[in-house]
């Protein structure tokens, strides 16, 4: 799930609008059904997210397709006339800026979830919760414990 993972309200990848035919949109929800994910108040967009997800992350984890750092990513991407937006980037950490200053101030860093984590747990956990809470966009949402180990996880894979 790495491709659209949240960081600190900025959601990573690429938005794209693409067209499904009636076939894949069928198959879309076979494999999100075979795949046991829940789908009840989910978007169609989302859902066509996640059996992308699915069905790449099951070609790389087969061997079929390269498992990526990402650090590829603006390279890969160049061709397409996309990669990284540093002026989206820079409009985003001024919000954030202005948003600290709007926030109560934050009292400490979290304790770590543990000393020895390793990038592979904080990869599995990562998973685990945006499966947990249906890769919804709105961590702000979640409970304050689902939050906080949220962020320790994206701290532990992006640094």
């Amino acid at each position: 799930m790495n491709p659209a993972v949240m960081r600190k309200g900025i959601r990573l990848g690429h938005v794209t609008s693409i067209r499904v035919s009636p076939k894949n949109c069928m198959a879309v929800i076979d494999l999100l059904r075979m795949a046991d994910v829940p789908t009840e108040g989910m978007s169609f967009a989302s859902a066509v997210s996640r059996a992308l997800d699915l069905a790449l992350t099951g070609l790389i984890k087969a061997g079929h397709l390269p498992d990526r750092d990402g650090f590829e990513y603006s390279e890969m991407m160049a061709p397409f006339g996309l990669g990284i937006n540093t002026s989206t980037v820079k409009d985003a950490q001024g919000r954030r800026v202005a948003e600290m200053f709007e926030a109560p101030p934050v009292a400490e860093k979290p304790e770590p979830i543990s000393p020895t984590i390793t990038l592979e747990d904080a990869k599995r956990g990562l998973k685990e919760l945006l499966r947990k809470h249906g890769d919804s966009d709105e961590v702000d949402t979640w409970p304050k414990e689902d939050k906080t180990l949220y962020d320790q996880y994206v701290e532990i894979i992006y640094g």
